[in-house]
């Protein structure tokens, strides 16, 4: 692969983990907004089964909280797992009993069946998972945010944030504001095409009229 399309995909990597977290955040804290209110700082953790460097998810995963801690009211914790898998369970198990959080942030498949596993343990905890879900059919984890993005769905979100990256929204805005236009203008063309197949093409036509309707 040519270094300059390995940059491009690590950067769109980092993007979106930065975007997962920052709206996962934002859509778990909503339920912790009594504990806002009462004018408490929502106590969130990131655990990393990894290390950071990776200039890829990872990092991306810990801007996200950075930006969160910067624009809402949310202290933050970055934990790296390590290398070692067989660590992992027993570490994010004691982020979890700690109460020392109200929220636990990781990510990767790896990880799902670990966040099933401590959201049936702890229900009175949140869980975001980023680039993974839950098994619905194991658990029904409404502690739970599961944040998934496909190849394809992506790059488009990324194309559609950097738009407002570009025009000079703070990350958190552009994050928030991508993601809904990007749902909406994916229903609006689903509604004009009817029983036809939509296509990639009928996309980028109802970005512009989404962004009409927050107008």
């Amino acid at each position: 692969m040519r270094p300059a399309l390995c940059f491009l995909l690590r950067q769109l990597l980092w993007l979106l983990a930065a975007v997962a977290v920052l709206y996962g955040l934002k859509a778990a804290g909503e339920r912790l907004l009594p504990r806002a209110q009462a004018g408490h700082a929502v106590r969130a953790v990131l655990f990393i089964n990894g290390t950071l460097g990776d200039k890829s998810f990872f990092d991306g995963a810990a801007k996200g909280m950075r930006e969160a801690a910067r624009q809402l009211p949310v202290t933050i914790k970055i934990v790296e797992g390590g290398t070692d898998p067989t660590r992992w369970l027993p570490a994010l198990t004691a982020l979890a009993d700690s109460g020392d959080y109200d929220l636990i942030v990781t990510g990767t498949y790896t990880m799902a069946p670990y966040v099933e596993q401590l959201a049936r343990a702890y229900p009175e905890r949140r869980f975001v998972l980023y680039d993974a879900a839950v098994d619905a059919g194991r658990c029904a984890c409404r502690n739970v945010r599961s944040l998934l993005f496909r190849q394809n769905e992506g790059a488009y979100l990324a194309g559609i944030i950097a738009g407002f990256l570009a025009q000079g929204l703070s990350t958190a805005d552009a994050a928030i504001l991508g993601l809904w236009v990007g749902a909406r203008s994916a229903a609006l063309a689903s509604a004009a095409t009817g029983t036809l197949p939509m296509i990639a093409s009928d996309l980028p036509l109802r970005v512009a009229q989404a962004i009409q309707e927050l107008e």
